[in-house]
């Protein structure tokens, strides 16, 4: 048993919106993929970049351009999604308005309520998959977390890996209410979180993809464009 090889379990997160009181959008969203073995993680990433070559030879782009959601028609944006909708996916949905407004006028409190909104999506991903059998919470783990190139809270005690890390491994309290939530993990998960230019990430660039289509199903009240995705994973805050 001590010999088995560690676990890995990357995740590639975008966002898309505004977190702002001042933005009309009534949601703001992160996206998202997770793997759990390398072959998958790899594979997806290679027809992710096949299809993305084949879209930019059609558009007459340089191969050094990157595909954005918000510069794409819905046909290409829809290519892109199609692609990977066997993986599983994630997304977070935040509600603006539901959002305290002393969080929102306060530029460092919408950080940190980002950052919060990261460690909940990231925890529910990891229950999914301890769920679901793909990830043993008895084996040691090494979670690897790419978010696309963005502000986060660098204050308080913990930095985002570190407050994720010892969620993961020892519990948290909850203070206000007076419970323990017990740790998921009953082996030792090491924790790396890492913001990224998503131009040299195909895999941020599909999470771009999936937020983008995340916020349009739940902006414009089009849930179809959220239906019938084999391995997806919600939340809903707050």
């Amino acid at each position: 048993m001590g010999n088995e090889a560690e676990q890995v379990i990357s995740i590639y997160l975008d966002d898309s919106g505004v977190f702002t009181v001042a933005d009309k959008s009534k949601f703001f969203v992160y996206g998202g993929y997770s793997f759990t073995n390398d072959k998958d993680r790899l594979t997806a990433k290679q027809i992710y970049k096949k299809r993305v070559v084949e879209i930019k030879k059609s558009l007459k782009l340089s191969i050094d351009d990157e595909l954005k959601a918000a510069n794409l028609s819905p046909k290409h944006k829809r290519s892109l999604f199609e692609i990977l909708k066997h993986y599983n996916s994630i997304d977070c949905a935040v509600k603006i308005d539901a959002v305290y407004p002393s969080i929102l006028e306060n530029k460092l409190s919408v950080h940190r309520y980002k950052d919060y909104a990261l460690k909940r999506l990231i925890k529910t991903e990891m229950e999914r998959l301890i769920s679901a059998g793909n990830v043993d919470p008895y084996r040691a783990a090494a979670l690897r977390v790419y978010i696309d190139q963005q502000h986060t809270s660098t204050d308080g005690y913990y930095s985002l890996s570190e407050s994720v890390s010892e969620e993961l491994n020892h519990g948290i309290h909850n203070f206000e209410y007076g419970v323990f939530h017990a740790p998921i993990f009953k082996a030792p998960i090491s924790v790396k979180i890492e913001f990224c230019d998503s131009k040299h990430h195909y895999l941020i660039q599909a999470s771009d993809i999936l937020a983008n289509r995340a916020f349009t199903a739940y902006n414009f009240d089009l849930p179809k464009l959220m239906q019938d995705i084999a391995h997806h994973n919600h939340l809903d805050l707050p």
